[in-house]
């Protein structure tokens, strides 16, 4: 498992990935797009993503979560992508690109 993203109570329903670095930027986006295309493959189709302890995302990084969210809408699960624990920088830069519709945010 890379540093940077931990993946946890993983189970047949449910993901959580926690960005665990302070800046997600496209360095952090390929090790995200492994993870989410593993997962994928195990039809999990409830995913949350954790970022408490992140303070920044890149548009890369963002457009990263942006096709894996729209990889797992094409698949026949009924699906549901959750940030969590995110501050007003991050969901600035959601909104501003417009994708922040794609998600449900807490």
């Amino acid at each position: 498992m890379s540093e940077g993203v931990i993946l946890k109570n993983m189970n047949k329903d449910k993901l959580v990935f926690k960005v665990a670095q302070k800046q997600a930027t496209f360095e952090l986006a390929n090790t995200l797009k492994s993870y989410c295309q593993k997962v994928l493959k195990d039809k999990i189709n409830n995913w949350i993503i954790d970022l408490s302890d992140c303070d920044y995302c890149d548009s890369t990084f963002l457009g990263t979560l942006l096709l894996c969210t729209l990889d797992l809408s094409k698949s026949e699960l009924e699906t549901k992508v959750t940030i969590l624990n995110s501050n007003s920088t991050i969901l600035s830069a959601l909104a501003k690109m417009g994708i922040d519709r794609f998600f449900e945010i807490k």
